[in-house]
C-alpha cells in the first residue's frame, strides 16, 4: 500500500509542471488518504484531522500549510449525527476556500474537506435523525471538517451510501451529484 501511494506521489510531482494546481490537489489528497488511519481505544478525547495551519496571502495551495493533528472530540448538537469517516474526497471547493479566498472569520488550524463515506457512531434524538441508526453506512457533505476521523454532519446532510458503492468511491460523490441535481 505505501508503494501505491509513493508512486502516486511520484506520478503527481511529474505532472505538476503540466498542471501545478492539479497536481498539488492531487498530493494534497494523497497525504490526507495517507495520514487519517489510526486505530484509538475507549473514549476519545480527540480525533486525528489534517488541517490547515494558516492562511496563505499569495492565492497559492502551499502543502507545507497541511498537517495531521489532534482536534478536540466533535460535539454532537440537535438535528447532527457523528460519523466515523472512513473516506473523504478533494473536490474543487476543498482546495479553492481555504486556499485561494481564505475566510478572515475562520480559526486556524482549520480542518479540510466536505465530501464523506463513513458509518454512524451517534445521533442526537428528534425527527430530523430518526431514519438514522448507529452502525448505518452513510455519505453525505459535512459544513466542514470530513477530513477528520468523527465529524459532526447535519442529518439533513447525510443519506444511507448504496450496499454495492465501495466506501471510497461514495466518498466522491455527495457534491458531484449535487452540482448535476442543481443542472436540471
Amino acid at each position: 500500500r505505501v508503494w501505491v501511494q509513493r508512486a502516486r506521489l511520484r506520478r503527481a510531482t511529474l505532472h505538476s509542471s503540466a498542471h501545478p494546481t492539479r497536481a498539488r490537489a492531487m498530493l494534497l489528497g494523497l497525504l490526507l488518504s495517507a495520514c487519517l488511519c489510526r486505530a484509538s481505544a475507549g473514549a476519545p478525547q480527540t480525533v486525528r484531522a489534517a488541517v490547515v495551519t494558516a492562511p496563505t496571502t499569495d492565492r497559492r495551495v502551499h502543502l507545507e500549510l497541511v498537517e495531521v493533528v489532534d482536534v478536540p472530540y466533535p460535539t454532537l448538537w440537535p438535528g447532527h449525527a457523528l460519523v466515523r469517516v472512513a473516506a473523504s474526497s478533494v473536490n474543487p471547493c476543498d482546495w479553492k476556500f481555504p486556499f485561494l479566498s481564505p475566510n478572515p472569520l475562520w480559526r486556524y488550524p482549520k480542518v479540510l474537506l466536505l465530501d464523506f463515506a463513513g458509518e454512524i457512531v451517534d445521533r442526537s434524538p428528534g425527527a430530523a435523525c430518526e431514519a438514522l441508526a448507529p452502525g448505518d453506512a452513510v455519505w453525505g457533505m459535512a459544513q466542514a471538517g470530513a477530513a477528520a476521523e468523527v465529524v459532526s454532519v447535519p442529518c439533513a446532510n447525510i443519506g444511507r451510501a448504496p450496499a454495492s458503492l465501495p466506501q471510497r468511491e461514495a466518498a466522491v460523490l455527495p457534491l458531484v451529484a449535487l452540482t448535476g441535481l442543481q443542472g436540471f
